[in-house]
């Protein structure tokens, strides 16, 4: 599991800063899940768009749709990106948001957490 998290964070943080002094904030949460990817993947894709994730807002399946994927996008007005994994072979589901502006990505983050996908 750390494995996955770890990849999900570095796609996170490298689609985002770039190789000089920006220092993005990080909040990152893993939830139990027990329902179907598809199904968690198109709610997590709700749950992004309704925040303002519009930009680039697309689903990343894995080679066999059962073992789930991931969904990401980035704010239409500010460089902070969210990321959620959806894993239901392993019971479980991930978020990250990172940006530059911490007020804005923690505000961000605080939402989706409290989100249902």
């Amino acid at each position: 599991m750390l494995t996955k998290l770890s990849g999900l964070l570095a796609v996170t943080i490298i689609g985002i800063a770039s190789p000089a002094a920006a220092r993005p904030w990080l909040y990152i949460s893993t939830f139990t899940y027990s329902g179907k990817a598809e199904v968690c993947l198109n709610q997590a894709k709700k749950a992004l768009a309704s925040e303002g994730f519009t930009k680039d807002l697309e689903i990343d399946w894995q080679k066999d749709k059962a073992n789930g994927g991931t969904v990401e996008g980035v704010l239409s007005n500010s460089p902070i990106r969210a990321k959620i994994e959806c894993n239901p072979k392993d019971g479980l589901t991930g978020l990250a948001v990172t940006g530059l502006d911490n007020d804005l990505t923690y505000s961000k983050y605080a939402k989706l957490y409290d989100a249902k996908w």
